[in-house]
């Protein structure tokens, strides 16, 4: 989402004010780790160092976080171990976007349309790439758009009669504040009557 991130993270030496004060990165993994891409490493005392280390080979991408170890060197030699058994037991699969048939349009527009499936990608076990199996379920994915659009209009309809029904709450309150007002000026009336005879 942000490359400038690594790209600056991946930088080893540099200088800043017109050369006059060196920078050097203290992520030792960007000399020695093949794919590293950066990233951030630091020091408390209480912390201890740490480090977030992210490399990629192919497409994947991986961020290994060290925290508490008692020296920079034991930090790289833990990220270093981490990302290599990352790389070692994990992979990307890939699957690549797929046309369909065309399948029925229950009310819209168009009565049939054809599907593409965008590419999916997932974090798979290395070696699990033959034993996954696609299957695409048109039937199944209409029926439920149907069932959802049910609900949809059921739900559309509970809170029209939900806001009908405060409507009528709110009527007859009103028609009650008026019958006390009534019957609060009957008092009064009486009040005076019986004061002026």
């Amino acid at each position: 989402k942000y490359p400038k991130v690594t790209e600056y993270s991946r930088i080893w030496m540099d200088t800043v004010r017109n050369g006059e004060f060196g920078l050097t990165n203290t992520n030792r993994l960007i000399r020695y780790y093949g794919g590293i891409t950066g990233l951030k490493t630091g020091y408390t005392s209480k912390a201890g160092y740490c480090v977030s280390a992210s490399a990629k080979r192919g497409n994947l991408h991986l961020v290994a976080v060290i925290m508490g170890a008692e020296t920079s060197n034991e930090r790289n030699n833990a990220a270093t171990k981490l990302l290599d058994y990352g790389f070692s037991n994990y992979s990307i699969y890939s699957d690549k976007p797929t046309d369909t048939k065309k399948i029925d349009v229950y009310g819209g527009v168009k009565d049939k349309i054809s599907i593409k499936f965008e590419n999916i990608e997932t974090l798979i076990n290395k070696g699990a790439e033959n034993s996954i199996t696609k299957e695409i379920l048109l039937e199944e994915l209409a029926q439920a758009e149907l069932i959802l659009e049910e609900k949809r209009q059921i739900m559309i309809e509970a809170m029209k009669k939900s806001k009908a029904l405060e409507k009528l709450k709110e009527k007859q309150l009103q028609e009650y504040k008026k019958e006390i007002l009534k019957e609060e000026e009957k008092v009064l009336d009486e009040i005076k009557n019986n004061l002026t005879t």
